[in-house]
């Protein structure tokens, strides 16, 4: 992958086939889950949301009373994120793409879900991620996972594409481009000198259920994959994989 993966021109099938999907609301609730416990004797904290999207977990963070700066490279995103959230006054918006964002004052907590796997070189982006923190700060950061990638592939029979190592012969827009393997973020995070809080797998069954699954099940799925996102060795077959980490 030799560019970054911007959403010009398809925000609307952005939304819908991301946040539209029961396997997108799942990725969600999992992800606002792990946020809202992790912050829930926090207040008033100073937010980043790098690759805001349509803004739904800068919502979930403004609706914690917590003030949020949204930056997306998309224009058309953006501006969903804009309606989303309304007239907050806690809210800032800023159309950047992650390299380009710039500030000045520093953060509580710095939230980047599901970028780095659409930037032609990801680990390489993390120390200006990091840089936005302040002393003690908090990174949730998650990333697509390569090796679950690699293990579905497998499980379906798909033998050639993992031959390849899962470089699709025609690219698909809305899938990431570029996954990471959860050790390599690991250790790219460790050599910054970051404190890895918890790691948890995103969506570790829900993937490889071969049967449709009915909505009515949602309750009983998010159940369990939040009892099992923690634990060995399911953390590291979810869809994507996720990290809290604190600067030392």
């Amino acid at each position: 992958m030799t560019s970054d993966t911007h959403f010009n021109g398809i925000a609307g099938k952005f939304d819908k086939n991301i946040y539209g999907t029961l396997k997108g609301k799942l990725r969600h609730a999992l992800l606002t889950d792990l946020i809202t416990e992790r912050l829930k004797h926090s207040k008033n904290l100073r937010v980043l949301d790098l690759g805001c999207g349509t803004g739904i977990m800068a919502k979930e963070c403004l609706a914690l009373g917590h003030s949020v700066d949204v930056v997306d490279p998309s224009n058309e995103i953006l501006n969903k994120a804009k309606v989303l959230l309304g007239s907050s006054e806690k809210a800032e918006f800023f159309c950047s793409s992650l390299q380009s964002y710039s500030s000045v004052e520093k953060y509580d907590l710095v939230i980047c879900h599901a970028v780095l796997e659409w930037l032609a070189n990801p680990l390489e982006q993390l120390t200006h991620i990091v840089s936005f923190l302040k002393p003690k700060g908090l990174l949730s950061l998650s990333a697509f996972n390569k090796d679950a990638l690699r293990f579905g592939s497998m499980a379906y029979g798909n033998f050639d594409y993992v031959d390849r190592d899962m470089k699709a012969k025609k690219q698909v827009r809305l899938n990431p481009q570029n996954p990471i393997a959860p050790r390599e973020l690991l250790s790219a995070l460790n050599a910054l000198n970051l404190n890895i809080e918890s790691k948890a797998g995103i969506r570790c069954f829900h993937d490889y259920v071969k049967r449709p699954i009915d909505d009515s099940e949602f309750e009983l799925l998010f159940k369990l994959e939040k009892q099992y996102a923690g634990v060995e060795p399911y953390l590291w077959l979810g869809k994507y994989f996720h990290v809290f980490a604190t600067v030392n």
